[in-house]
């Protein structure tokens, strides 16, 4: 298999290249009207996380492994949205709640960030990631699940080349899609 990839690839596991830190489990009873927010699963829609309806939490130094600062890739791993990703863009930090995950790039192993993140949003990621969701009503994934599943790694030039071309195009569907927005307003 390895002889019909380019020069320089590699099929690894995904845990090779990153961890994914699984969340808190802040307490409901602890929620507050005002502090750092918390991102829970519902919070993950559509590529982004979005922290309209969220809830808050005092800050401790307890928690700083928990938070979530701009650039961070968060995945949902239960429920109905299992699988479902988002990038954290927001300018302050947040908290990470459990069952939501974050990807960190592992030293030893370096990744591009926005490679792992077009990764991750791939069709393919979807389907290991579903295939492995278990339980009855509620599908569930671990991080050594996700961390477990096999995926073609270029060197890390090409990552970050083939991360730049495909945010350049995600951002030209993004703005074609306003302008159809608007022109249907």
């Amino acid at each position: 298999m390895s002889s019909m990839l380019p020069d320089g690839w590699t099929v690894s596991k995904l845990g090779e290249h990153v961890k994914l830190q699984g969340g808190n489990a802040f307490q409901s009873s602890n929620f507050i009207d005002s502090g750092i927010p918390i991102v829970r699963i519902s919070n993950i829609k559509n590529g982004v996380v979005d922290l309209s309806n969220s809830v808050f939490y005092q800050e401790f130094q307890t928690f700083q492994n928990f938070l979530v600062v701009s650039g961070d890739i968060l995945l949902a791993m239960s429920g109905a949205t299992t699988g479902k990703v988002g990038r954290y863009s927001l300018p302050f930090k947040s908290y990470l709640n459990q069952r939501v995950g974050r990807f960190q790039i592992k030293q030893n192993n370096p990744a591009d960030m926005d490679f792992i993140y077009q990764l991750v949003r791939s069709r393919a990621f979807s389907e290991n990631t579903l295939i492995d969701a278990v339980g009855g009503a509620q599908p569930n994934i671990s991080s050594a699940q996700v961390e477990g599943v096999f995926y073609q790694f270029p060197p890390l030039a090409e990552q970050k080349k083939i991360a730049s071309i495909l945010t350049s195009v995600d951002e030209v569907i993004e703005n074609t899609q306003k302008q159809i927005d608007k022109l249907q307003d």
